[in-house]
C-alpha cells in the first residue's frame, strides 16, 4: 500500500483492487479458483480496516454472481462473516448491487428483497435495507431517481427503524445529486410523517 498517503487513500486503492479481483473471479479466462461456499474468504485474512472493509464491500459482484443473481441466496454468504461491522458493510454493498440489477417499478420484487434482507438480523439487516434503497437511487431514472427509492424506504413491511435508516441514506445520497433546496423539497413532498422530520436535517 505504498501509493496511499493516508488510510482514506489506501481504502480507495484497495476498493479498486478488490473490485477488479471480483470481476476477474467471474471470468473464466483468468483461471482464478473461487471458494463457492464463501466468496468473502479472501477478506478474512486481512487485519487492516482500510483493506478489509473495501474487500467485503467489493466482493458483492462475486457473491451475486455465485448466487446466479438470486439476491436471497447471495445474502446467505453474509452469514459467514462473524464481525458485525464487516457483515453490515458487505450486506449494504451487496444490497446496493442487487437493487441496481433488479427490475424497476415492481412492488412484489421489492417485497421479496425486503424478505431477503430479513434473513439477516440487527444492524446487518438494517444495512441491507438501506443499501437496497441506495441502489435504487443509483440505477433510477435521472432526475426522478428519488421516487422509487423513497417509496421503497417507506414500504409497510419495514420497521420504523429500517424506514428511518433507509430514508437517511437515500436523502443524503440525493444531496450529492441535487441542489439542497430541491432535495429538501423532494423530502417534504415524498416523505410521510413522522419521518419527514429528517427533512430538517438536510438544511
Amino acid at each position: 500500500m505504498e501509493v496511499g498517503g493516508n488510510d482514506s487513500h489506501k481504502k480507495r486503492c484497495a476498493s479498486g483492487v478488490f473490485n477488479s479481483l471480483a470481476i476477474m473471479y467471474t471470468d473464466s479466462r483468468f483461471g482464478l479458483l473461487i471458494d463457492k461456499e464463501n466468496p468473502y474468504k479472501i477478506c478474512m485474512r486481512h487485519t487492516s480496516d482500510y483493506i478489509k472493509r473495501p474487500c467485503y464491500e467489493e466482493m458483492n459482484t462475486l457473491a451475486l454472481y455465485l448466487a446466479q443473481l438470486n439476491f436471497s441466496e447471495s445474502l446467505k454468504y453474509i452469514l459467514n462473516i462473524k464481525e458485525e461491522t464487516y457483515a453490515a458493510s458487505a450486506a449494504e454493498s451487496l444490497a446496493t448491487y442487487a437493487a441496481i440489477k433488479s427490475p424497476k417499478g415492481n412492488i412484489e420484487e421489492y417485497n421479496r428483497s425486503i424478505n431477503a434482507c430479513k434473513l439477516l438480523t440487527g444492524k446487518v439487516l438494517t444495512a441491507c435495507i438501506r443499501g437496497f434503497g441506495a441502489g435504487l437511487v443509483e440505477s433510477g431514472t435521472p432526475g426522478q431517481e428519488y421516487k422509487e427509492a423513497l417509496a421503497f424506504c417507506q414500504n409497510r413491511n419495514l420497521s420504523e427503524e429500517e424506514k428511518r435508516s433507509c430514508l437517511h441514506r437515500v436523502l443524503f445520497y440525493l444531496l450529492d445529486i441535487h441542489p439542497k433546496d430541491k432535495t429538501v423539497d423532494i423530502c417534504n413532498t415524498y416523505v410521510s410523517e413522522p419521518n419527514n422530520q429528517l427533512c430538517l436535517k438536510l438544511n
